[in-house]
Formats: C-alpha cells, structure tokens, sequence
C-alpha cells in the first residue's frame, strides 16, 4: 500500500504557514498562521473519543481556540489530550486522567 499525501484544507481560512506540528495517539494539532490573521491559531483533527480535538474531530482540520480568545502562544498534542498555552493562561481538552 503506498501512502498518498493530500493537501488538507482548514476549517478558520487559507493557510499562510505552518508552525509546530504535534501528535497524539489518533489525533494531531498544529500551530498555523491563517491568511490576515495577526496571531497563530490552533488546528486539531483526527479521533475525538475523549475530547482531545476539543469538540473538533474528523479528517480536515478544524479551528481551536483558548475560550478567552486570547491569542495562541503554542499548542501539544498528549496522548489523548490537547493542550493550548495562550497569552492568558493553559486550556485543556480532552481524558482528564
């Protein structure tokens, strides 16, 4: 079986560019800059059995965002878990074991 990339689309606009990259055990979150927006902003995508995707889950990215608004600082995926640190605090989505 050979592995075919394709280009995935986010839910927040185009994307500019891409920061970190971070793995969970089925799900992924990256840190992306979107087209006219000043600040990073976090992409989840994959399983979301525990809420780790933060009530984003499926195969195209979708947006999270601290509940504040506040802007992105970074994002990591846990095992099933996300994590988002932002300019007023930690958030967390997911297994609270």
């Amino acid at each position: 079986m050979a592995v075919v990339p394709v280009r995935a689309a986010c839910s927040g606009g185009p994307v500019a560019s891409v920061g970190r990259l971070s793995c969970g055990w089925s799900h992924a979150v990256a840190t992306v800059r979107l087209d006219g927006r000043p600040h990073p902003v976090a992409v989840a995508w994959g399983r979301n059995d525990m809420g780790q995707c933060g009530g984003a889950a499926g195969e195209q990215p979708r947006q999270l965002s601290a509940p504040s608004g506040a802007p992105l600082v970074a994002a990591h995926a846990g095992s099933e878990t996300t994590a988002l640190l932002a300019s007023d605090g930690l958030w967390q989505a997911g297994w609270n074991e």
